[in-house]
């Protein structure tokens, strides 16, 4: 005995053709480094923004603005002492 229910999903139109409401957020992180002391990290996200992260308050520390990323990281990046 085979089922006969079918589904009809592509046939099935949307009530709204535009949405009633945007929920929006921050931009979003697209690049990131780790710095060397272990202690804040570099992010750029999409409005183009590099930002210094502290991780043990998980703030923000420094706003750079739309700067080239891979310059700011190597003026932050310390050199590391054996």
């Amino acid at each position: 005995m085979q089922c006969e229910v079918q589904l009809h999903y592509h046939m099935q139109v949307p009530i709204f053709k535009e949405p009633s409401f945007s929920i929006y957020g921050t931009p979003g992180i697209v690049q990131h480094e780790i710095l060397n002391n272990r202690r804040h990290v570099l992010t750029k996200d999409t409005a183009d923004t590099v930002k210094l992260w502290e991780i043990t308050r998980g703030a923000v520390t420094q706003n750079y603005g739309e700067v080239s990323f891979d310059k700011k990281k190597e003026e932050l990046f310390e050199m590391v002492r054996n």
